[in-house]
């Protein structure tokens, strides 16, 4: 990565230690900020916009059980179902950015923003 990218970590569990790279991660609630931001968000687009003003140039992200409909922060009561669906998808392709994948797996993503 280059010298300047700024990493966001989402549900890391705290591995910033591991890094020789600008990061932001949230401290208690791993996926707040993501969470936050899909709720205020119209699409994907709007969410990587969002991303981009806060300097995020990479997103690594352990996605296994956030993209989990069963046991996401994503999806709330008070919305429909398809409501959830389409937020979790926002969410999903945000994470899991194909066309900008560095390395994935079926926990872990690294992704640059475009």
């Amino acid at each position: 990565m280059p010298p300047d990218a700024r990493i966001w970590l989402i549900n890391m569990r705290r591995d910033s230690y591991h890094l020789d790279r600008a990061y932001f991660s949230d401290y208690l609630f791993e996926d707040g900020t993501l969470k936050k931001l899909v709720e205020e968000s119209r699409d994907v687009k709007e969410l990587r916009e969002k991303a981009k003003q806060m300097g995020i140039t990479h997103i690594s992200t352990r996605h296994d059980f956030l993209l989990d409909y069963k046991q996401t922060v994503i999806v709330d009561e008070k919305r429909t179902e398809g409501e959830n669906r389409a937020k979790l998808k926002m969410a999903q392709d945000f994470v899991l950015d194909k066309a900008n994948t560095i390395k994935a797996d079926g926990k872990f993503s690294l992704v640059k923003l475009p």
